[in-house]
C-alpha cells in the first residue's frame, strides 16, 4: 500500500489517498477525505499535480490507513486505462454512474452523467444539488483537475435517483 499527498496547483489543500494505480494522464487514489475515512476514488489530471509525497510507513495516518484498506480494491480497476481523457471517460459513458468534475476552483464541482465524448470535450447531464437533472453542458477535457466517484456524496444521490425512480 502506498499513500500519497498530492499538491495540485492553485489548490490550497493537498489530496490524501491510497495510491492506486497510475497512467499517462491519471493518478487513481482511494481518497482519504478526514480522520482515515476512505471516501471514494479520485482520478487526479497528472497535468496539474505540482508535487507528489510519499507518507511514512512510520506515520499514524499510514497505520491506520493500512488496517482500514482492502486491497482487493486495486483489483476491481485492473481494466481500468488512465492513459488519456477519451479512455477515462469511456469507461462512465452511457452508464447511470454519478461523477463529479473538479476544475480550476476548489470551491465547487460539476455532478452529472457523462452522455458524449468528442475530441477535445465531453458533455455532461448536470445534476443540481436537488437531484434534478438540468441539460447538457459541454466541457473541455484540459480543464479537468480531478475526477470523483463512488464517494458517500455521489452514493447517495444515486440512491436518492434510483428510490425517485421507482417511485413513478
Amino acid at each position: 500500500m502506498e499513500l500519497i499527498d498530492v499538491k495540485i496547483s492553485r489548490r490550497p489543500k493537498l489530496i490524501t489517498g491510497v495510491k492506486i494505480k497510475e497512467g499517462n494522464q491519471w493518478v487513481l487514489v482511494n481518497h482519504n477525505l478526514v480522520d482515515y475515512v476512505l471516501d471514494g476514488y479520485s482520478f487526479i489530471n497528472k497535468k496539474y499535480i505540482k508535487k507528489v509525497v510519499e507518507v511514512s510507513k512510520e506515520v499514524i495516518d499510514y497505520k491506520i490507513i493500512k488496517m482500514r484498506y482492502d486491497e482487493e480494491i486495486s483489483d476491481s480497476f485492473s481494466d481500468l486505462l488512465l492513459e488519456s481523457y477519451q479512455s477515462l471517460l469511456s469507461s462512465f459513458l452511457n452508464t447511470s454512474k454519478l461523477v463529479a468534475f473538479e476544475f480550476e476552483s476548489s470551491e465547487y464541482c460539476i455532478i452529472g452523467v457523462i452522455t458524449k465524448i468528442n475530441e477535445k470535450s465531453f458533455r455532461i447531464n448536470k445534476l443540481s444539488t436537488k437531484g434534478i437533472f438540468l441539460g447538457e453542458e459541454n466541457f473541455e477535457f484540459n480543464s479537468i483537475r480531478i475526477i470523483d466517484i463512488e464517494t458517500y456524496y455521489l452514493n447517495a444521490l444515486e440512491g436518492f435517483l434510483n428510490e425517485s425512480k421507482n417511485e413513478k
